[in-house]
């Protein structure tokens, strides 16, 4: 009997009263919530380095195709609002030249850019849902114009803004559009509110691509 009594005394012991149990859950409970907005943030940048490897893919792969085809191949870069604000995000177009006769160069195509009947598309990838698509990365993000990379300022076009990267079969930029040219992906806490830092992309006039973070 004294063995038994020992041995329940013990486990007593041993064991969580409720109110223990109710600290421990309280303490979780405060640490997830102080984690939540930091990993929060650590996806959205994830999100953001996603929208600017669909530039830097785009890019490169119309490069790529021009020198293969001989064909001038057209990056159309379009700026829009978040998809929390009921925009796209943004989306990046490739599309190839494609006459029914020759030349293929993007000294003509560049005459011919508002004739969807003269481009055959190869992609186009969209930041939030667009026109039944789905979108690849996310509605709290989106593609800005960027006005000046030496003070990281960003400016949204509007609707139906875009750019136009035409790139010969050199694999160079198009006369008309050898420029430097800046893109910036920011996060968006709401609608019209930015949140964290903002990446870039820039592409030189040579049609190289380089991605950083802002940097003013």
């Amino acid at each position: 009997m004294a063995s038994c009594a020992s041995k329940n005394g013990l486990m007593r012991q041993s064991g969580f009263t409720m109110i223990e149990l109710m600290v421990v859950v309280t303490i979780v409970a405060f640490v997830m919530a102080a984690m939540v907005p930091s990993f929060s943030l650590t996806l959205q940048k994830n999100r953001q380095r996603e929208a600017a490897m669909l530039i830097i893919q785009g890019v490169f792969a119309g490069r790529s195709r021009a020198a293969r085809t001989g064909r001038c191949h057209r990056v159309n870069v379009f700026f829009d609002k978040p998809g929390i604000d009921g925009g796209t995000g943004g989306r990046v177009t490739l599309t190839e030249y494609n006459p029914a006769s020759p030349p293929f160069d993007c000294g003509t195509a560049s005459n011919n850019l508002g004739d969807p009947a003269q481009w055959r598309q190869i992609s186009r990838k969209s930041l939030a849902p667009d026109a039944g698509r789905a979108g690849l990365v996310g509605t709290d993000v989106a593609i800005l114009r960027e006005v000046d990379a030496g003070d990281c300022a960003t400016v949204v076009n509007g609707p139906n803004s875009s750019v136009d990267l035409l790139f010969e079969s050199t694999g160079g930029l198009e006369a008309t559009t050898a420029m430097e040219h800046y893109f910036a992906i920011a996060a968006f806490q709401d609608k019209t509110t930015t949140r964290g830092v903002t990446r870039h992309v820039r592409v030189s006039a040579g049609g190289s691509v380089k991605y950083t973070l802002c940097e003013p």
